[in-house]
């Protein structure tokens, strides 16, 4: 499914809990924050099921020091637009080129890679696996 209709689908549901849940203070004394504190529930339990995101581009940037990598990549849309993004790199990362596994270090820019990531509590991007064709 596609992750803009996921994402869609989540904040429906977190806007219908909250609906439910501020009517339901009017028979039931529930709170604002109250309903505030389930809807977040709601949105960080979606989060955490989310699939991993894919995403294909190349680095522009290695930062070893910060385990992240800077990734250039084509916009959504419109194929002349592109866009770059920081993404976190892990102990738990799978790095591969050629099949074999490599380390960050051994990472170059302007090398092509597939990375699959996730986004974490803070929103931060977190790869999962990282191919370099």
């Amino acid at each position: 499914m596609n992750k803009n209709i996921k994402l869609l689908l989540c904040l429906v549901g977190v806007l219908a809990l909250l609906q439910v849940t501020l009517t339901k203070g009017h028979t039931e004394e529930a709170t604002a924050p109250e309903a505030v504190a389930a809807a977040a529930d709601v949105a960080t339990d979606a989060a955490a099921e989310n699939d991993a995101i894919e995403l294909s581009g190349t680095i522009t940037s290695i930062e070893p020091e910060t385990s992240t990598i800077v990734v250039e990549y084509a916009g959504e849309g419109d194929a002349a637009t592109s866009s770059t993004s920081s993404f976190k790199v892990t102990e738990a990362t799978a790095i591969s080129k050629a099949e074999a596994p490599i380390k960050l270090a051994d990472l170059e820019i302007g090398s092509q890679v597939n990375l699959q990531f996730k986004l974490d509590a803070e929103g931060t991007k977190v790869v999962e696996a990282i191919s370099v064709q």
